[in-house]
């Protein structure tokens, strides 16, 4: 994955210390703080660096992370002094050049801005941050802590993966969400599979994104900037909700609807303290977890048994679709996937849609 042009590895708040000693011994966010007698947000702004360091809290993570209390009130002292070094005006230039900002500006993301100024201005409000520096030390560990789905042509750069993720928290934050419900939205698929067979996003959109909200899921849509090769996401974003954002990369139905029901399988399998995206990176276990979870919830374990002696012919694909109740691309797309059928064969029965579509 691509550095930024402006990486201050120097600067480093004491929040890098306790992020590395939570991950050596698998503690939690939420955890964390409830043993410190704070909140996850305030945990969270101590570690991206974004606020100071109490004497109170020293006490606490002395006696739950070690170290002396006068180790952490040093740390925390040298960082606030060398973070009022930094020249924050000289690094912008640098930082917007690595930002999609011409995707920005066409989609919207950005308001009506144009000069140089109101741009930096509408980059720094549209991440939520005040200042350059603010925006490395809040989303510089973003990445390296997710986890990524394998894609073997594509690599993205950091940057405008960052882009892509904040649009789709800022649409997730405007939908309103029941709290997050992990048995109702798994008893909630069945009917998620069967939108599979609506070739219209105009059509089923509306009641995917009603299915997901009435159990604490944001669902929406993202287009990827340049730069950003990301198929889907998933996380919790804290106070019972959790968020799905997809890129429609592809423009299928097979692709869509597995990612979907992938980033699904992460959010009712894996940690509520991960990030999951879907990009150019090494897959680990957990998104071999959540590729099963999508292939078996789209064609049923007793089905999908006949694949490998299914005809691969038009009408037998199609007559098997109706009988796992998805849309024939999905069946093109498994077969593929699972190499009982070459990747150039039978894709005009997939949905190819339009963004235009999309509401």
């Amino acid at each position: 994955m691509m550095e930024d042009t402006f990486s201050p590895k120097w600067l480093s708040p004491p929040g890098d210390t306790i992020a590395d000693l939570m991950g050596e011994r698998s503690v939690s966010l939420g955890s964390l703080a409830s043993r410190l007698a704070c909140s996850p947000s305030e945990l969270q702004d101590l570690i991206v660096g974004e606020t100071r360091l109490t004497s109170r809290l020293a006490d606490a993570l002395m006696e739950h992370l070690g170290g002396s209390k006068e180790f952490w009130l040093r740390r925390d002292h040298l960082y606030w002094e060398e973070r009022g070094k930094v020249d924050i005006g000289s690094a912008s230039k640098g930082w917007l050049q690595t930002l999609p900002i011409r995707d920005m500006r066409r989609w919207g993301w950005l308001g009506d801005a144009a000069t140089k100024e109101e741009i930096l201005s509408s980059c720094l409000a549209f991440f939520g941050v005040r200042d350059v520096l603010s925006w490395h030390l809040q989303y510089k560990n973003l990445l390296q802590t997710a986890a990524f789905r394998t894609s073997p042509t594509y690599s993205s750069e950091s940057a405008s993966v960052l882009a892509w993720l904040r649009q789709g928290e800022i649409q997730a934050e405007r939908i309103h969400c029941a709290r997050w419900n992990p048995t109702g939205l798994e008893r909630s698929l069945p009917a998620l599979r069967k939108l599979t067979r609506k070739r219209s996003p105009s059509s089923f959109l509306p009641e995917l994104i009603g299915i997901c909200a009435a159990n604490g899921v944001a669902f929406s849509l993202a287009r990827c900037p340049s730069g950003c090769r990301a198929s889907g996401a998933a996380r919790f974003l804290g106070s019972g909700k959790a968020s799905i954002t997809l890129s429609f990369r592809y423009l299928t139905d097979d692709h869509f609807w597995f990612t979907l029901f992938h980033e699904i399988g992460h959010l009712l399998l894996h940690s509520e303290d991960s990030l999951f995206i879907e990009d150019g990176a090494a897959a680990d276990s957990r998104e071999k977890e959540a590729n099963g979870f999508a292939s078996c919830t789209l064609i049923p374990e007793e089905l999908a048994e006949e694949l490998p002696g299914l005809p691969t012919d038009r009408l037998s694909v199609r007559a098997f679709a109706r009988r796992a109740g998805v849309s024939p691309g999905i069946v093109v797309g498994q077969l593929q996937h699972h190499k009982l059928l070459r990747y150039n064969e039978l894709n005009a029965l997939k949905v190819h849609y339009a963004w235009g579509d999309c509401g």
